[in-house]
């Protein structure tokens, strides 16, 4: 008997502060929040949790998906690695989504959208998107990402008229954005649904940083290295 779960997509996301695990397939859609920092020796416990509660088992998950970020490079990398084991280990699909595009997928379809994502150091991770459908696989991006001031995204985003600003950024600096902007962490359960609309035309389970790391801010990027020049 096949199970009725067998196409179920697992989405971690670990990219802020207070993470999330979620569960999301035909007549399924759980979620669960993390929120400790470390979210590396959380994500699998709150994960197989969902599994024993739902009775989905790690073999029915079709594909695991994690946040590409912008966000924190190591909850990036904690998303990336698990969705890359857990297939690897399942001979399932591993995949990975902005978060600005997570963010800006259900939201308002009539308005020009501008996620913000905390990036700390006095600034944020942002993008612009143009109106369209609030279900489609993903909205059409018109400029960015950036990562700058609250107040630099402001004065590009509002350029292009009236933009409704979505995500953790406009609680960071919450003076900054208009009064109705609306604070709102990068959920799985939104994720989940962006990977669901791509159908089997899953994205690269590739990370997405903007930002710099911060060796090669101090360093600079690393000299190319050639393996094969060392054995000639």
């Amino acid at each position: 008997m096949k199970s009725p779960h067998r196409h179920t997509i697992a989405a971690l996301e670990t990219t802020e502060s207070t993470g999330s695990v979620a569960l999301y397939g035909p007549g399924l859609a759980v979620e669960r929040q993390m929120s400790a920092v470390k979210h590396g020796p959380a994500v699998y416990a709150v994960l197989q949790e969902l599994l024993d509660e739902t009775g989905v088992t790690l073999r029915d998950v079709a594909v695991f998906a994690a946040g590409a970020g912008p966000g924190s490079f190591t909850g990036v990398r904690v998303a990336l690695a698990a969705v890359k084991a857990l297939a690897y280990a399942t001979g399932a699909a591993a995949t990975a989504e902005s978060d600005l595009d997570v963010l800006a997928f259900g939201a308002p379809e009539d308005a020009w959208l501008c996620p913000v994502i905390d990036a700390r150091k006095s600034e944020v991770y942002a993008a612009v998107y143009a109106p369209g459908p609030s279900d489609a696989p993903g909205r059409r991006l018109v400029a960015g990402p950036w990562v700058l001031s609250a107040d630099d995204v402001v004065k590009r985003a509002s350029a292009l008229g009236l933009v409704h600003y979505v995500g953790s950024g406009v609680d960071a600096y919450r003076s900054a954005f208009p009064t109705d902007a609306v604070s709102s962490p990068v959920r799985a359960l939104s994720l989940a649904r962006l990977v669901a609309t791509r159908g089997d035309a899953v994205r690269p389970a590739s990370a997405l940083y903007v930002r710099p790391a911060e060796a090669e801010v101090k360093f600079g990027l690393a000299p190319a290295h050639d393996p094969l020049a060392s054995l000639i």
